[in-house]
């Protein structure tokens, strides 16, 4: 009976390191997408930045006020990628297998 229990065993072993390799993959899917999900966010306020000030210097009228709103939330989305957005607290950060210190703004750099 000794070699069916470490069959069992053995089997176990494989069980557990097979799942903790697909938590990883799933880890590193969140934060892939959290990063491309903020990344789309700053493409469009970069975009309406853009065309914001197109249109204060076509026509001449003052969009202060819009401008440092969008600056705001560039800033904040930055500020968010940055950090991982709340999402740092996965075992990726540190854990084994080489992931050390993986960040959303390793996966994205911001210009």
């Amino acid at each position: 009976m000794s070699m069916f229990d470490d069959l069992i065993v053995n089997a176990r072993s494989a069980v557990d390191t097979v799942s903790g390799k697909a938590g990883k993959v799933i880890d590193r899917t969140k934060l892939f997408l959290a990063a491309s999900d903020i990344k789309a966010e700053l493409s469009k306020k970069y975009h309406i930045l853009g065309r914001v000030c197109y249109e204060a210097n076509k026509t001449g009228q003052n969009y202060d006020s819009g401008i440092k709103q969008l600056h705001e939330e560039i800033k904040e989305l930055n500020e968010q990628l940055a950090t991982g957005g709340g999402l740092l607290n996965l075992e990726l950060v540190g854990g084994e297998g080489g992931d050390e210190g993986l960040q959303l703004r390793d996966l994205f750099l911001v210009a």
